[in-house]
């Protein structure tokens, strides 16, 4: 009889565990939710992307080349909009009826100034570009900015203030819609959810517009083409335990149907969230660089 009460004692407790550690699961909207918080309170972070895309490219810049492939490392500094700041080694490459591309560069940029020197290239003739990889620094006044070597863009960079409320925008966009949950795995050293997602539209059309509506229409948006292009990919999040962070995005476009839609592959990870992050210009600057005759076309078509 103590061996028979024993046992259903036992059967009792795993039961109530099991249920304690049932009613203490997350739902996979909730965890969204942190993580839309975190990132809207990220102000420094390194980051690791990649992008491939198949097909032509719609870039000026790069027409003419096809199955484009940018990776990039750096880390940004987003404390302040009016002193933004951030360090990245770019690489890019792709093929042509001319042979295959390849260009190299280490970029800066800083509150008044932006700075890049070319690290590697190799192209075919023909191609609008004409700097060497002669390892100077060239430096590109920002918009805005009175001045040669104007970046084309707006003549007047977000405030303070509007970083606040796009921050606030980002707390509260609902952008996606989990419908995978994955096995759970380890990303930058920390245990991390893993869900397959897809766009939530309204969210998407909800954030897009306010950030338009936030900037005054500064940051242009072709909403209904974002629309589309969210539409027509696949989501993969990895989100830690410990804090909500977002470690890891990957976007995989669709088979579409419609000419206009890339057909890419974006891969993010972001590490070292809100550490200190020392940005500085470069000690020697070449400061007679023209844009427009590096890429051979009028900077308002980049």
């Amino acid at each position: 009889m103590k061996r028979i009460s024993l046992t259903l004692l036992t059967v009792l407790l795993l039961g109530l565990f099991v249920l304690v550690g049932c009613q203490q699961q997350i739902e996979p909207e909730n965890i969204l939710v942190s993580m839309m918080k975190f990132s809207s309170e990220i102000k420094q972070v390194n980051f690791a992307g990649q992008f491939s895309l198949v097909g032509a490219s719609r870039s000026v810049a790069f027409n003419g080349l096809n199955d484009l492939s940018v990776d990039a490392v750096g880390q940004i500094d987003l404390t302040s909009a009016d002193d933004l700041r951030y360090s990245a080694n770019l690489n890019v490459s792709g093929t042509s009826a001319e042979g295959s591309t390849r260009i190299g560069a280490e970029l800066r940029s800083l509150s008044e100034y932006s700075y890049f020197k070319v690290t590697d290239i190799s192209m075919p003739l023909g191609l609008p570009f004409s700097l060497a990889a002669d390892d100077k620094w060239y430096k590109i006044k920002k918009s805005g900015l009175t001045g040669e070597n104007t970046l084309g863009g707006s003549n007047k960079p977000i405030s303070d203030s509007e970083m606040v409320k796009i921050r606030e925008l980002v707390t509260e966009a609902n952008l996606f819609t989990v419908t995978q949950i994955l096995p759970e795995e380890v990303i930058n050293n920390f245990t991390s959810y893993h869900f397959k997602a897809k766009i939530n539209t309204p969210g998407l059309r909800t954030f897009l517009e306010g950030l338009a509506k936030t900037t005054n229409n500064r940051i242009s948006i072709d909403i209904p083409y974002f629309i589309r292009l969210g539409e027509d990919s696949s989501f993969d999040l990895w989100i830690t335990k410990k804090n909500f962070s977002p470690v890891k995005l990957k976007i995989t476009s669709l088979n579409n149907t419609e000419a206009d839609l890339p057909n890419f592959k974006f891969e993010l990870n972001l590490s070292q969230f809100n550490l200190p992050i020392d940005i500085k210009p470069p000690a020697v600057v070449t400061s007679d660089f023209s844009l427009e005759k590096f890429f051979g076309v009028s900077l308002n078509n980049l």
